[in-house]
């Protein structure tokens, strides 16, 4: 089966469907573990992340003490 060699670009949305505010924070690995800009999602809103084709993306989401990572 061919595969496509056209890059394409990723639209990941985000929805805090939760009661409480919720942070994601982009994570650079290959610097070591810095931290990057942080986004504030409050009940109800939510935030489109464009991801290029190619490139590895980490995330810290934060709600209420607990982490989680997504990449």
């Amino acid at each position: 089966m061919p595969t496509s060699t056209k890059p394409f670009e990723v639209l990941l949305e985000l929805t805090n469907d939760t009661h409480s505010d919720v942070t994601i924070q982009l994570v650079h690995i290959d610097s070591g573990q810095s931290e990057g800009p942080t986004v504030l999602l409050q009940e109800g809103e939510c935030v489109s992340l464009v991801l290029n084709a190619g490139a590895t993306y980490h995330y810290r989401l934060r709600q209420m003490g607990i982490q989680a990572r997504i990449s």
